[in-house]
């Protein structure tokens, strides 16, 4: 279908004297190499794909002798080098042919059928170029059909081959994530001009085609580099477009592939698995990465920034985890869509992140993937409670897998600081028993995390003697701003919290404040302004005072944060540790606030923040504070230090560091998953499969971590 589409648009542009025109650079960033035979229709649209290209470009195309209307379309095309080939030489060969005429820094190969959407080779290249170890970057090709061809492929031990994520939707979570891989299909390959000349280019014992990109990739990897895959890279692949006869490219894949296999015999034997589903989630994985740990984290939704309630800390440990060399999977419990332009703005790229799952598919999606991970770390306990009902708890515990539960706050607190506040306070007996209701979600867990010491105490006084929990405490990661405004620099009052929940704290806080303090801040300082900060609902009225500003969200705070003299963080219930007066602290601002959050945050009140429940009095101290230079800047300064020691990132990576890595005798499973044999009727002998797995194992160190499923269909040679 798409061929007769491309037809037409090569008759119209080709009677129209329409021109192409590529700008000529001298110092090109990429050469893109494309070799070409016949089917002039999908080079126009190569061609045009590239147009739209965001870098510096060489495009260099070899003709391998077509005899259709190829030659008359490169006529109408200006500023590329056209090399001119009297025999069809094959991809290998002509790729080879076209590198070597090449200036640009990196080399970009390009089948004529593949074409690239505009950002792809501009994703490509930021990749390549983000780490020193990089050889080669390969981006997700997308079929026709609207369906994957490949997020990056797998090598298997018997020199066969499997795109990962064939026939997954496009945006699949499987194939958004950034990772190592064995290599990436020579339709869309991007590696060093440097490095393609060290090794020579492609192997011609793999012409006229189909494996040599495969080899190229394997000869990185034993140099010491990587081959990359980008999911941001998006390729339209007309898969067997270029082929020459119907069945060339499996015949051409077949004889390489014992070529392939018979040079490489030592490296596929010792690192690399045998094809079978089972093997797949950890194959996509190339070695060494597959030995890395792996860790699944649930939240309601990816934890970006903005959505505060305790999202910013998630997003912090998910990327302290990926930094120490985990292989992190994110499942969001309430989140049906992702905006991957917003996460990857946020979230580490090498991070997985679960699509279309929910609480509905959490258990069918542990099944999948039972004994995968190493360990899950469960966040609130609204999520834990689901694990257990949907019997995800079970399937955890029967596959030995760790579990930690990240309280994240003690909800139960909160409810009853708000039952008091609101003027229904709850018996000591309510109140005990929300709390012991609360935590008894932590039962069965390996670990448990909270965010303060004051919760810590909590659980320890609660959990009971005979079944004792490691309790840990992992706050919330900062770092102070260095040479932030003085005193004399800043003016006003400001405010930062989502308040779209009229129920929620924020906005019980802020308008308690607005109501019963900023009258007599305003009679005392005339004139001042309380920025607020964040999303608000859409019937406000009630915050707006004389006085105050709503900016709405902003994207960065760091203008505000330096322009107010004092952050105010009326709280008056709440559960956790308030990360806005972490952030403003840090930001160099002095806080006022509740006792509440004072004992959050374990500050001494009238030291390191201003902390007043009375509303005259917290009044009094803020204007207090606010024309007093010296006050102002010894709390600063006392605050400052404080966060530094007990919120520090060294202190938040430590802390993490303790959560994650357990004592050997507390967890002796390691996921330890076995691997899947392969089927009678691959092409090595039967009888060396216990050898050959045995050596396998030892290299790997004994049991090796290995899935037991995976929906992804094989394809058992590259084919482009």
């Amino acid at each position: 279908m798409l061929g007769g589409f491309a037809a037409e648009e090569l008759r119209e542009f080709l009677a129209s004297g329409e021109k192409l025109r590529f700008e000529h650079f001298n110092e090109p960033e990429v050469s893109v190499l494309i070799a070409v035979w016949n089917k002039a229709y999908f080079t126009l649209r190569c061609l045009r794909a590239l147009l739209a290209a965001q870098e510096r470009l060489e495009v260099i195309v070899v003709d391998n002798d077509s005899t259709d209307e190829t030659a008359a379309l490169l006529a109408q095309v200006e500023g590329i080098q056209v090399i001119r080939n009297k025999v069809n030489e094959g991809f290998l060969l002509a790729t080879n042919r076209a590198a070597a005429a090449a200036r640009g820094r990196d080399l970009l190969l390009l089948n004529s059928d593949a074409f690239v959407r505009p950002d792809a080779i501009s994703a490509a290249v930021a990749t390549l170029r983000s780490a020193p170890d990089i050889g080669a970057v390969g981006g997700r090709l997308v079929l026709p059909d609207g369906k994957l061809q490949e997020a990056g492929s797998i090598i298997w031990s018997d020199g066969s081959t499997q795109g990962y994520a064939r026939d997954a939707v496009p945006e699949a979570g499987e194939a958004m994530f950034q990772r190592d891989v064995d290599y990436c299909s020579g339709a869309f390959l991007l590696t060093p001009r440097a490095t393609w000349e060290r090794l020579g280019g492609f192997d011609q014992i793999y012409a006229p085609a189909y494996y040599e990109e495969v080899d190229y990739c394997l000869r990185l990897r034993e140099i010491g580099l990587r081959t990359v895959f980008e999911p941001d890279a998006v390729v339209d692949h007309f898969e067997f477009g270029s082929e020459g006869k119907r069945g060339d490219a499996v015949a051409l894949s077949m004889r390489n592939r014992r070529t392939f296999r018979h040079r490489h015999a030592t490296r596929l034997l010792t690192h690399h698995f045998p094809p079978a589903p089972g093997n797949v989630l950890i194959g996509r994985h190339a070695t060494p990465a597959r030995a890395r740990r792996r860790l699944l984290v649930m939240d309601d939704f990816v934890p970006l920034n903005s959505l505060g309630s305790g999202f910013p800390r998630l997003r912090e440990i998910l990327a302290a985890i990926a930094a120490a060399g985990w292989s992190v999977t994110f499942y969001p419990t309430n989140q049906a869509e992702v905006d991957w332009a917003a996460t990857r703005r946020e979230i580490p790229r090498e991070i997985e992140i679960v699509v279309n799952g929910g609480s509905p598919g959490l258990a069918s999606f542990l099944a999948a993937r039972a004994g995968y991970f190493d360990a899950v770390l469960v966040s609130r306990p609204h999520n834990m409670a689901t694990l257990k009902q949907t019997g995800g708890a079970d399937i955890l515990a029967q596959s030995g897998t760790r579990v930690i539960y990240d309280a994240e706050a003690l909800f139960s607190l909160r409810e009853i600081e708000q039952a008091r506040v609101l003027g229904t306070p709850l018996s000591r007996e309510e109140a005990d028993g929300l709390i012991r209701s609360e935590l008894a979600l932590c039962a069965g867990s390996d670990a448990v995390v909270c965010v303060s010491e004051e919760e810590a105490k909590v659980f320890r006084e609660h959990l009971p003697e005979t079944a004792p929990v490691p309790i840990c405490v992992l706050s919330h990661p900062t770092t102070a701003r260095v040479g932030a405004p003085g005193f004399d620099a800043r003016h006003g009052f400001l405010f930062v919290g989502r308040l779209l929940e009229k129920t929620a704290p924020n906005w019980d806080g802020l308008l308690w404040f607005i109501r019963e303090c900023w009258p007599a801040v305003r009679e005392a300082l005339p004139g001042v302004t309380l920025t607020v900060a964040g999303r608000v609902h859409q019937e406000h009225e009630e915050l707006l005072q004389p006085g105050v500003r709503l900016v709405g969200s902003v994207d960065n705070l760091g203008p505000l944060y330096d322009a107010a003299r004092i952050f105010v963080a009326p709280i008056r219930f709440a559960a956790g540790v308030p990360i806005k007066i972490l952030e403003a602290t840090a930001a160099g601002l002095p806080c006022a606030g509740t006792r509440l959050m004072a004992r959050q945050m374990t500050f001494d009140a009238g030291v390191e923040m201003v902390a007043e429940d009375n509303p005259e009095a917290l009044a009094r101290e803020v204007v207090a504070l606010y024309g007093d230079a010296a006050a102002w800047t010894s709390m600063r300064d006392a605050a400052g230090v404080r966060i530094s020691r007990e919120h520090g990132a060294d202190h938040f990576r430590q802390a993490l560091r303790r959560v994650l890595d357990e004592p050997a005798d507390a967890f002796a499973k390691a996921a330890c998953i076995r691997v899947e044999e392969t089927s009678a009727d691959q092409t090595h002998e039967p009888q060396n499969d216990a050898r050959r797995i045995a050596r396998v194992a030892e290299v790997w160190g004994g049991a090796l971590p290995q899935p037991k499923r995976s929906s992804s269909r094989a394809s058992h040679s590259p084919i482009r």
